[in-house]
């Protein structure tokens, strides 16, 4: 009888160190502890993200009971603070995120993905009414012009001077006409450049200020291998040095990486990454010192490093184990990329080839493609480095043993010769 008991106790010890073991992941816990603690002090940003480490932790596998509550509240709150804030679009990129909740977790954003395509479809509807009435004004000013050359010309058919008079009013009305084209070309123009604006503000999932609205420099002059990340001196500009037309390339230029951006995502399979990418360089820059201006240069760079992916076989790109070979092609994507950027406007083109062609540089020389070192490296393409490595560190599932951010920055952190420490410093102080 004893030994039975005895039998009984060391199974029962072996069963709850098992269990103990099974469940006492400390990634799981820590990111569950900061999950609460974010939503306690009411930071929906930070507990968010700690929410989406857990959904991805488990993905397909079932949640445990007692983190699907938290985690349901950080995503409506979330939710919540975006929508007061005006971010509509970035509700889309929750909804995204949460495909491989579980049911109950996913179901929590639905009410707000109605929310806001009510608002989109009330925008819509708003623009379509605002351009009805557009046409409709042009239509009766034609019709008043037409009604204006009848009485014109027949008030001066018995005359001798028909002719003459005939023609100068058909001069003059002409003139008008292009008056009002001109006035209507310069209107249309300007809300244009409101709505790219605007819309610029609406893409950002991150609440930053826009640039769009200050004034933009000159061609600017971008550092290019200096190690020194402090603000580089430019030249001062007043809002009336800046012409229209420079704040509507700028806007134009994120519009279309934005569109690249997507497209690589999806090549790569790799959900929302440019967009991060890109959040955390603009975040990082203006950190450091970079004027708002140059930090979203650097985010629309950001949002393009790998486009030269877009070119490779996506077979490779989506390999979980590349051969040597394959792993060279791979690597042609930064050499790739320096073709596939003739839409930037040449006075930023030194920026994106920088940043397409060498974020896989490594400051001691050991990174490809050209082996370059330290100061060699440009500003845009040793941030690129760092954030790209971060985000693959907190979440990629080869890298599960990297429990959280903090663990993230030190791994950075110890690979100082691959990485800009400074650069690492400013990444610790804003996730």
């Amino acid at each position: 009888m004893k030994k039975m008991f005895k039998t009984g106790c060391i199974l029962a010890l072996i069963l709850s160190v098992f269990v103990s073991a099974v469940y006492s992941e400390p990634a799981v816990d820590r990111a569950y502890n900061y999950l609460k603690k974010n939503l306690e002090i009411k930071d929906y940003e930070k507990s968010y993200t700690y929410s989406l480490f857990l959904i991805n932790y488990f993905e397909t596998e079932n949640m445990p009971s007692v983190y699907v509550e938290p985690v349901k509240t950080s995503i409506q709150k979330y939710a919540e603070f975006l929508i007061e804030n005006g971010q509509w679009s970035s509700i889309y990129t929750i909804l995204d995120d949460t495909k491989v909740a579980p049911s109950s977790v996913a179901d929590v954003i639905r009410p707000y993905v109605t929310m806001a395509d009510k608002h989109f479809k009330e925008i819509d509807e708003q623009k379509k009414l605002e351009k009805e009435e557009y046409n409709q004004q042009i239509s009766q000013m034609i019709n008043e012009m037409n009604e204006s050359n009848a009485k014109a010309i027949k008030s001066v058919s018995d005359s001798n001077l028909a002719v003459a008079v005939i023609f100068v009013i058909i001069l003059v009305v002409f003139m008008a006409a292009i008056g009002v084209i001109i006035y209507l070309l310069i209107k249309t123009t300007k809300q244009n450049q409101i709505q790219l604006q605007n819309t610029i503000l609406t893409m950002q999932s991150m609440n930053f200020t826009s640039s769009l609205n200050t004034a933009l420099p000159g061609p600017l002059q971008f550092e290019t291998g200096s190690s020194d990340l402090s603000k580089p001196a430019l030249e001062d500009k007043t809002e009336s040095d800046i012409s229209a037309q420079d704040k509507a390339v700028l806007a134009n230029l994120i519009l279309i990486c934005k569109k690249y951006g997507d497209q690589i995502d999806n090549a790569t399979a790799r959900r929302n990454l440019s967009n991060r990418v890109a959040e955390l360089v603009y975040k990082i820059s203006l950190e450091l010192g970079y004027s708002d201006q140059e930090s979203m240069i650097f985010y629309a760079a950001g949002l393009i490093y790998d486009i030269g992916f877009i070119n490779i076989d996506s077979s490779i790109l989506r390999s979980r184990s590349l051969t040597e070979d394959q792993f060279e092609v791979l690597k042609t994507h930064t050499s790739i990329a320096l073709n596939m950027i003739p839409f930037v406007d040449p006075k930023y083109q030194t920026v994106f080839k920088d940043a397409v062609s060498k974020h896989h540089e490594n400051l001691d020389g050991t990174g490809y493609p050209h082996q370059l070192k330290a100061a060699k490296i440009p500003y845009i393409a040793r941030v690129i480095h760092v954030v790209e490595s971060y985000l693959a560190l907190i979440s990629s599932r080869e890298y599960k043993q990297i429990s959280d951010r903090n663990e993230a920055i030190s791994e950075l952190r110890a690979a100082d010769k691959q990485y800009d420490q400074k650069i690492v410093e400013a990444l610790d102080l804003i996730v």
